[in-house]
């Protein structure tokens, strides 16, 4: 026996049961429903998640207040539901339900659509930096590899301390300590 209160208990009703769901529509219908938002919306955050439900909440409502506006106006007397007050005053309160469910619904998509492209901007800033950042790695590496080629091209040689240096510019920076074919005291 379960000790929790009756409405948490019975997934029908209650705290668990589906709150858009009323006497007489269909769960399973309702389920189909709320698949086809889920998969054509894929939400992912709990944000997402919480926007596509306001959608496919409001959305089976609004699907609700067409079924009832029906009957409203093909048992209004005298074929018109404005020429009764009691039957103008529902139709009225129908249409302001309406408004609501429809203010919901497009406000929960523009949140989506918002909330996505912020995301996506975010990503996009990410792998802005990502790139920014392996460029600036890859000009560090190549200045590495251009000093050393310098050394190796421009600095003496391995063994022979006598030889010349020359500069990336071309010029001689230093002269060796002797040079062939040179006297010393001559100029």
């Amino acid at each position: 026996m379960s000790t929790l209160p009756q409405a948490i208990a019975t997934p029908a009703i209650g705290l668990v049961s589906h709150p858009a769901l009323i006497a007489g529509e269909d769960p399973a219908q309702y389920a189909a429903h709320i698949a086809e938002y889920k998969s054509q919306h894929k939400p992912i955050t709990i944000d997402e998640h919480f926007l596509v439900k306001q959608m496919y909440d409001a959305m089976w409502r609004l699907n609700r207040v067409q079924r009832l506006e029906k009957p409203l106006f093909n048992n209004a007397p005298g074929g018109s539901p404005f020429a009764d007050p009691v039957f103008s005053n529902e139709l009225l309160k129908l249409t302001r339900y309406q408004k609501s469910l429809e203010s919901t619904y497009f406000r929960a998509s523009r949140e989506l659509r918002t909330l996505r492209k912020e995301q996506t901007e975010a990503v996009k800033k990410e792998e802005k930096q990502e790139v920014a950042a392996a460029i600036a790695e890859n000009k560090q590496k190549v200045a590495e590899f251009s000093a050393a080629l310098d050394e190796i091209m421009y600095g003496p040689l391995p063994g022979e301390p006598d030889t010349l240096k020359i500069a990336p510019t071309g010029r001689k920076t230093e002269q060796s300590q002797s040079e062939p074919g040179r006297v010393a005291g001559r100029k």
